[in-house]
């Protein structure tokens, strides 16, 4: 135990811990982490332009999210199935299968298209029903997963979501 100089020591003291486990997950700086509702999996987001699931408690990797075409800033599992929504510097959300964890390229269920900036943080709320994201743009928008609407002050918008299968 090491202990920093200061006013009140007891708040200062530093434990240093080794990690449990490590891997050398992406070829760019991480830029968020997410952990599964069963504590199974880990991910990471990263500015390669992958999201990427891992095993716990080895860190395997467990499948692969490729397809925006800018870095991925933050990643989030579903409380109710099994997927799992990146957000992209691409001004995309995507959501992933992440049913089949052997290792591959996960299969992109949808992508919800809004924000005219960087999209930088994605939550799900409603038990996996609705999705919220905010942006560069300065915008929060709530997505209606299911059916791909996006919730404005007026009314449902129609177009932001493309159901790539699923």
């Amino acid at each position: 135990m090491e202990r920093l100089g200061g006013e009140n020591d007891e708040e200062n003291v530093v434990i240093r811990m080794p990690a449990i486990a490590a891997t050398v997950a992406h070829d760019k700086a991480i830029n968020g982490v997410a952990v599964s509702p069963n504590h199974l999996l880990v991910a990471s987001a990263s500015a390669d332009r992958t999201a990427k699931l891992w095993k716990m408690p080895d860190l395997l990797c467990a499948g692969v999210c490729r397809g925006h075409k800018r870095g991925v800033w933050a990643i989030a599992f579903s409380d109710a199935d099994k997927s799992v929504a990146t957000a992209g510097g691409d001004k995309i959300i995507r959501l992933w299968d992440c049913s089949n964890t052997t290792g591959g390229d996960l299969p992109c269920l949808k992508s919800f298209e809004s924000h005219s900036g960087a999209v930088l943080s994605v939550k799900f709320l409603s038990s996996g029903q609705q999705l919220a994201s905010v942006g560069g743009d300065g915008k929060l928008l709530v997505w209606n997963n299911k059916n791909c609407l996006l919730y404005t002050s007026d009314a449902a918008d129609d177009t932001p979501c493309v159901d790539l299968g699923g």
